[in-house]
Parts: structure tokens; C-alpha cells; sequence
């Protein structure tokens, strides 16, 4: 199976001691040479590497907010605050899967897929994040989504251990190729991206195919976006799916026709489950 990997670097926050790690101690002795780096003639390498490692332990990490880009001391790219004002779904009472909320189950009663996993609503940050990364390819946008999206798996996890267990397959929903030459990246890919660096496993990027583009879907009804679709992409033949689980990953959900369209072939493949997974839901 064939692989595919972004050009974009990736970016990890910066990371600096607040103290310095204080030096071994440094008794000379006579009878070994390599007491000046244990601590004494009677130490061991091994007893040196162990508090060694131990005072690593204790030292406290200062790290930027990727986002308001204040100092923090968490253990995340972006700070307790900033997280606390960006509004998330809350997968407590819904058994980690959004079609189990009434509201938005309505949104999608003809639902191909099996379950439904998104961060937030499509409003701000997310949708000014997403704007900016896919029309100005900004780098420090994709680092904000990228910090989010760990943050919501882990999250998650602590709601519901299978709502975040690897899929045999992670696919990316693909864009037409003229569209890919204009922008230079697909951003459901760079998505798709941060999940594999999460489950340690490559994004299947040549699963699925979109092999025509249609007219812009804005302000186009259920109906009409599902018949535009139809055609619009097909399944690398030489891929078996059956039995397989597969993470279906958008940026933004809007009607579902395009997660629908695909899902149905997907099936038709003999996919076992598909889990739709996306940035924001357009309620």
C-alpha cells in the first residue's frame, strides 16, 4: 500500500528549561578516573544515568501557546485558557459518537457512515483557522489545528477507549486535482496527518479518488449536492477493503453528502465500520 507524505515541515513548539539541569557531582578519586563523572569511586555509569534521569524528571517546562503565544507550563501546545474558550462538543453523555445527540443526528438521517466525531461547531477560531489555512496556506494556522487535534483525542479517549482506537485505514477525503494544483495541498490530508502522527500509522491517500469537480456546493440544498456528487469519485480497485474499519477525515461536515457519497462506495467495498471524523460541524 502506497503511502504519501506532506511537503509542509512540521512545526512543534518551543520548548525551554526554566532552570538549568545542575552538573553531577565531581569528587575526584585516585583509584578511577571515571569518579569524576559518577560521584565517587564506589558509583557505578548506571547509578549516574539514574539520577541523571531523575533530576530530568523534575524539571518544570515552559512552553508558548501556539495561540495567544503566552508562556505556560502545561503540557500542551496550547494553553489551559485559550482551550477553555474554544467551544467543544462533549462526548460525555453521547458514548463518544455525535449521532447519538438527537440535534445532529437529524442533521444526518440518511447517514452512511457509522459514527461521527468532530471537535466544535463550525464557528470561531475553527472556521477563521480553517479559512486562513486553506486560502492563505498559512503554517501557523495548521499548527493551531494540529495542537487541537491532540488535545481532542486525548480528550476523547478518556471519555470512550474505543471512540479512538486505530483504523485499519485513515483516508483523507480527496479533492480534484486542478483544485489540489491551485491551493498545493489537500487540507483534509494535513488533517489526516496529525491523527496518523497520533496512532503511528501512515494516511492512506490512495484509497479513494476524485476523479470530477463539480460547480461550488455553497448554498446548494441536501438534494442538490448529493445528485452533483454522484460520479464524483471511485475506489482504487487494487486496495482490498473488506472487513476493514476506516477513519473518514473532512475539514468541515456540512450536509454529509460528500462523507455520504464516499461512505456508499466504501460499503459497496465491503467496509466493515466507517468513522466519519472532522474538524467542525456546520449546525
Amino acid at each position: 500500500m502506497k503511502t504519501s507524505k506532506s511537503n509542509l515541515p512540521d512545526r512543534e513548539p518551543a520548548i525551554v528549561a526554566q532552570k538549568p539541569i545542575n552538573n553531577p557531582s565531581r569528587r575526584e578519586s585516585s583509584g578511577n578516573s571515571l569518579s569524576r563523572f559518577t560521584g565517587g569511586s564506589n558509583s557505578t555509569l548506571a547509578q549516574f544515568f539514574e539520577r541523571a534521569i531523575n533530576k530530568l524528571q523534575h524539571i518544570q517546562v515552559t512552553r508558548r501557546c501556539v495561540y495567544c503565544h503566552q508562556s505556560h507550563s502545561g503540557h500542551t501546545a496550547i494553553c489551559e485558557h485559550c482551550l477553555s474558550l474554544i467551544p467543544q462538543f462533549d462526548y460525555h453523555k453521547v458514548e463518544g459518537d455525535l449521532l447519538n445527540r438527537p440535534e445532529i443526528f437529524k442533521l444526518f438521517p440518511r447517514a452512511k457512515f457509522d459514527r461521527l466525531l468532530a471537535i466544535t461547531p463550525h464557528q470561531y477560531p475553527l472556521n477563521l483557522w480553517l479559512t486562513q489555512l486553506k486560502y492563505t496556506g498559512s503554517l501557523t494556522y495548521l499548527t493551531h489545528i494540529n495542537a487541537l487535534i491532540t488535545e481532542h483525542l486525548k480528550r476523547l479517549a478518556k471519555v470512550s477507549s474505543s471512540s479512538v482506537v486505530a483504523p485499519d485505514y485513515l483516508v483523507p477525503v480527496p479533492i480534484f486535482i486542478k483544485k489540489w494544483q491551485r491551493r498545493g495541498f489537500n487540507q483534509s490530508y494535513l488533517i489526516a496527518q496529525q491523527l496518523a502522527r497520533y496512532f503511528d500509522m501512515p494516511v492512506d491517500n490512495d484509497v479513494i479518488f476524485r476523479v470530477k469537480q463539480n460547480v461550488a456546493q455553497v448554498n446548494q440544498s441536501g438534494a442538490q449536492r448529493r445528485k452533483n456528487l454522484r460520479d464524483n469519485f471511485e475506489l482504487n480497485s487494487d486496495v482490498d477493503l473488506r472487513g476493514q474499519s476506516i477513519w473518514l477525515v473532512d475539514d468541515v461536515i456540512t450536509t454529509g453528502s460528500t462523507l455520504n457519497e464516499i461512505s456508499r462506495l466504501l460499503k459497496a467495498a465491503g467496509v466493515k465500520t466507517i468513522t466519519a471524523y472532522a474538524l467542525t460541524i456546520s449546525l
